[in-house]
């Protein structure tokens, strides 16, 4: 597949970090766990929730009110609703002595922390030839990931540097599109003390963001290389470092319909509604896109949780598009990463192939077809 460059309006979103970290409610989606609380229950920060799930804990103290239903993840679901009681007070985290690294330390500092999907990256590991970390980010018009690294540089590079002398590779890259000179900058300038950590600059290419797309590009074997997105890095860092729950994420919040977005740090779990009300200025109708306008999904303001899952918001105006039928110039087959015949799916509904959910036959299709929800078997 030949990656190519998207076409994006020019937005303006502020390069600093901004934040609203007192939410009057948090959302927390249910789905098949037990609860280990109960409605007007008092309880702290970082108390787990859930008997089958300790990977999630309360971002606030508070008081519990009961349950509703919210966007989170893709779809509506059930939320457990609590009231911020804005006091902050939380369960007391045991301190840990200075971190030793070894393997085994590390993989039981994941454990103790729940970081489940590092701890399955990391389980077998033994021994790496490559560490890249991704800085690059698919969904559009999204900033976090590249902010969040121009925000931590020293705990990133000191973190990646401790992982290639546990796991003894040779090429550590921190991956970085061109387009981010300042910031290259600045990391360059950093760079003096980790002899053994080198930038890689890559094109401001559609799928970058992916590890099977970015591993490909830069001609690494996935069986030699380990992979982590900066996010990752930060909560091994965090957790390692700090013995830190993390109960905050960062989240871009930008489109036409805003005059300037911003990437902002939120509690996890707080609404967008309440988000967008204390920080930004909007009127009218417009629609919102969860996690980008090519991969995401459309859901009302009123609806939207922001959970681990969610990157970007994206407040658009809505666009006056004039569809018509599919007249097969056959460009939604050609710009296919996996090979899906996306023509002849839009009209039998039918592929053998794994949509990847990248959105490019809807982005490339004259007609202005939602050929990507065909492919999907969703509703358009």
């Amino acid at each position: 597949m030949e990656l190519i460059k998207l076409n994006k309006e020019v937005l303006i979103i502020s390069k600093k970090i901004s934040s609203f970290l007192n939410p009057t409610y948090i959302y927390i989606p249910i789905k098949n766990n037990k609860l280990l609380v109960r409605q007007n229950e008092k309880i702290l920060k970082n108390q787990y929730l859930f008997k089958d799930n300790y990977e999630i804990m309360s971002p606030v103290s508070g008081i519990i009110l009961g349950l509703t239903t919210k966007f989170c993840d893709d779809k509506k679901q059930k939320c457990l609703v609590i009231k911020n009681d804005f006091k902050e007070k939380r369960l007391t985290v045991s301190r840990k002595k200075a971190f030793t690294w070894t393997i085994a330390n590390f993989l039981t500092s994941l454990e103790e922390h729940h970081l489940s999907f590092l701890l399955k990256k990391f389980r077998n590991l033994k021994r790496v030839k490559n560490i890249i970390i991704n800085t690059v980010e698919d969904e559009t018009y999204s900033e976090s990931e590249i902010l969040l690294f121009k925000e931590n540089i020293d705990a990133i590079l000191s973190t990646l540097d401790k992982l290639s002398l546990m796991y003894q590779s040779s090429i550590n890259n921190i991956v970085i599109c061109e387009i981010w000179k300042d910031i290259i900058e600045d990391c360059i300038n950093t760079l003096g003390s980790y002899p053994n950590i080198k930038l890689a600059l890559v094109n401001d290419y559609y799928l970058l963001g992916q590890e099977q797309f970015l591993l490909d590009y830069l001609k690494y074997d996935r069986k030699d290389t380990l992979y982590l997105t900066v996010t990752e890095l930060m909560q091994i860092y965090n957790a390692v470092i700090n013995n830190l729950v993390e109960d905050t994420k960062l989240v871009t919040i930008s489109g036409n319909a805003l005059v300037e977005g911003k990437v902002i740090r939120v509690k996890k779990y707080c609404s967008l509604e309440e988000i967008m009300n204390n920080n930004f200025k909007i009127d009218g109708n417009f629609q919102f896109w969860v996690n980008g306008l090519l991969k995401g999904k459309m859901a009302t303001l009123e609806d939207i949780v922001i959970t681990d899952q969610v990157t970007v918001i994206n407040v658009m105006q809505e666009p006056e598009l004039k569809t018509s039928n599919c007249f097969n110039c056959g460009k939604c087959v050609r710009i296919c990463p996996v090979g899906i015949n996306v023509a002849k799916c839009y009209k039998k509904n039918k592929t053998d192939k794994r949509c990847l959910n990248c959105g490019l036959c809807n982005y490339i299709c004259p007609s202005f077809l939602n050929l990507k929800a065909k492919v999907l078997g969703e509703k358009e």
